[in-house]
């Protein structure tokens, strides 16, 4: 992303918001997360509530109620967020848009979803607020809910960044009482830069 970032600067709207503004957004793919979208040809929604979180420019929020899901996107930098909305209501779908942050949401939305993503979320936020991601998650899921996580990067040290990397030890620990762990695999469908450097797992609240 260039420059020194420290980890307090990435808590602050101000910070996503002008690397949205100048066009700096070299982790948005440009459409929906491909091994998301072949999750989604196996799993396809009945009206269940999502809540994405981090959903930036919506590409993976807007595959989701494209299809089926009733979509909840959150994200706290203003532009994409207002775009975003924008679009949902233009192409007449089950979204809707909370320009909050994302640890904002238990407050009003506690066991209020069947579903929670993550993607380059947990990565993007300070590392000392991993632990308080996991009990907004937890809190915010149904019983027996589920998270969705595509964990990236899995190949670099937490200290550098954003993204801040993770390991599958860190996962497993900050996770596991609070979640069982359904299925975990290195997906072959990730972009090529990529490619071995994320973790798709699925979790089922305790």
């Amino acid at each position: 992303m260039g420059g020194k970032v420290t980890p307090k600067d990435v808590s602050k709207p101000g910070f996503w918001e002008s690397l949205y503004r100048a066009g700096r957004t070299a982790w948005d793919l440009g459409g929906p997360t491909p091994i998301l979208q072949k999750w989604l040809r196996d799993n396809q929604g009945h009206g269940e509530k999502v809540c994405v979180l981090g959903a930036g420019n919506g590409h993976d929020a807007m595959a989701f109620a494209q299809a089926g899901y009733k979509v909840t996107a959150v994200d706290f930098a203003p532009t994409p967020s207002r775009q975003l909305a924008d679009k949902a209501a233009a192409a007449k779908l089950s979204l809707t848009v909370l320009p909050i942050d994302l640890f904002q949401l238990p407050a009003k939305h506690s066991e209020s979803f069947d579903l929670v993503l993550e993607y380059t979320t947990f990565c993007s936020i300070d590392p000392h607020q991993r632990d308080a991601f996991v009990a907004t998650v937890t809190s915010i899921l149904k019983t027996e809910g589920r998270l969705l996580a595509l964990f990236f990067p899995m190949d670099q040290a937490a200290d550098a960044g954003p993204p801040f990397g993770l390991s599958r030890d860190e996962i497993r620990e900050r996770f596991e009482h609070y979640f069982h762990i359904v299925s975990e695999e290195w997906p072959e469908d990730s972009v090529p830069t990529r490619r071995l450097r994320e973790l798709l797992v699925l979790m089922e609240k305790l």
